[in-house]
């Protein structure tokens, strides 16, 4: 017997109909462009000077000074001639117990560190280079009288003069805690003074006052 399968008007409907409750799920698809910019580090650090008063008391040669005297020739030892240090120097020439202010350093120093930069001092005692040598050692306070042989740093920039000591609380020169530019680069001055009493022995006393300028560089890690 022939039989056949007949799907209804019903049957057809219902397959028709959308699945309740299945939906698409959303994809997507990321593209990242990286940026980097490194700004490189601008740190300046210069200075110009300028003798002491051309008569002083028993001062018989000088002061003198053979670097630069204004702000637009400021250099520093780096870019003068770093083969032959001291590049820059005062000099006078006095006798015994006389006392000579040798002459003034101006300095300028900025930097773009996020942490700024300070400036230090080396203060070692000026010798005669003799064998046995005979010193002019750095002094902290001037001497109140012709008792006391050495040399001492004044800071006054823009202020009252004060005794740099380079002791502690007292070794940093000039610093800044913020990044700075030209325009508001830190300023500083250093003025030397030379003091002797009747028994300094004679002969020549050098010795180098070094500025130490210190930054972070993070370009350079």
């Amino acid at each position: 017997m022939k039989k056949t399968l007949t799907i209804g008007a019903a049957s057809i409907a219902l397959a028709a109909m959308p699945i309740v409750g299945v939906f698409a799920a959303q994809q997507t698809v990321t593209v990242t462009d990286t940026l980097q910019a490194t700004i490189t580090s601008a740190c300046v650090f210069e200075r110009y000077g300028e003798s002491g008063a051309a008569s002083q008391t028993d001062v018989t040669t000088g002061p003198a000074w053979n670097g630069p005297t204004t702000a637009g020739t400021a250099d520093n030892d780096d870019t003068a001639n770093p083969a032959v240090p001291p590049y820059h120097k005062y000099s006078a020439t006095l006798k015994p117990g006389a006392d000579v202010e040798l002459g003034t350093s101006h300095f300028s120093g900025y930097c773009n560190d996020e942490n700024g930069f300070e400036v230090t001092v080396d203060t070692p005692a000026l010798s005669n280079g003799a064998t046995t040598p005979s010193t002019l050692p750095f002094l902290s306070t001037a001497p109140a009288a012709a008792t006391s042989e050495g040399y001492t740093i004044t800071k006054g920039n823009g202020g009252t003069p004060a005794q740099f000591t380079n002791q502690t609380g007292d070794t940093v020169f000039m610093s800044s805690n913020a990044p700075t530019d030209e325009s508001t680069a830190v300023t500083e001055t250093a003025t030397y003074n030379v003091y002797t009493i009747s028994t300094t022995k004679a002969g020549t006393y050098t010795g180098n006052v070094t500025y130490t300028f210190t930054y972070e560089d993070p370009t350079s890690a």
